[in-house]
């Protein structure tokens, strides 16, 4: 069975699990995020391998060997091996895209965003919202508003300081209600 979750979400996810600490290393979110679904018996995507196949398949087909990011990488993220990155660097990079998907052949980011506000647009319908992504439109234009937030506080290549990470998670009901909204019972589906 395939899933869907939206850009902003996946940020959401790796500040919740690094506990509004955007200096994190990535590797370390990534460990976070293991342990969370081992002790919850829950996954992120269709397995438990599925957030770390995720960020590979964005050095892999989204950013070229060029870009600084994965010049500074270098190979590891073949492994799925994030150290030496934060967290804060690869922020501006996920919202990018619109949503991520995971199935049976793989994970990968879908439609570049090009900076258009993700209700606007016209793709998008009721059904879409509630059986991708499980907003109603209420709840998917905050997501919207959240978005926008977070490009607005991660711009510049500054490191946000963890207060402000902590009020943009509050002011968008950022918490463990997401890890739970985004992931499924068991180790796979």
């Amino acid at each position: 069975m395939a899933a869907w979750t939206l850009s902003q979400d996946i940020v959401g996810i790796c500040l919740v699990l690094a506990g509004g600490e955007a200096d994190m290393d990535l590797e370390e979110v990534m460990l976070e995020a293991d342990r969370f679904q081992v002790a919850n018996d829950l996954h992120f995507g269709i397995s438990r391998t599925d957030l770390r196949g995720l960020f590979q398949s964005l050095f892999l087909w989204n950013l070229g060997a060029n870009h600084p990011l994965a010049v500074r990488l270098g190979d590891r993220w073949k492994e799925g091996a994030f150290g030496g990155l934060r967290l804060r660097e690869i922020v501006p990079v996920l919202l990018e895209f619109h949503d991520a998907a995971f199935n049976d052949e793989g994970q990968h980011w879908c439609h570049p965003d090009h900076g258009a506000d993700a209700a606007s647009h016209e793709w998008i319908d009721e059904y879409e919202m509630e059986s991708w992504y499980g907003y109603d439109r209420g709840q998917y234009c905050a997501k919207v508003e959240a978005k926008q937030a977070m490009r607005r506080l991660f711009r510049g290549g500054e490191c946000p300081g963890r207060e402000a990470v902590l009020q943009l998670m509050s002011a968008h009901a950022l918490d463990d209600r997401l890890l739970y909204h985004c992931s499924r019972p068991g180790t796979g589906s």
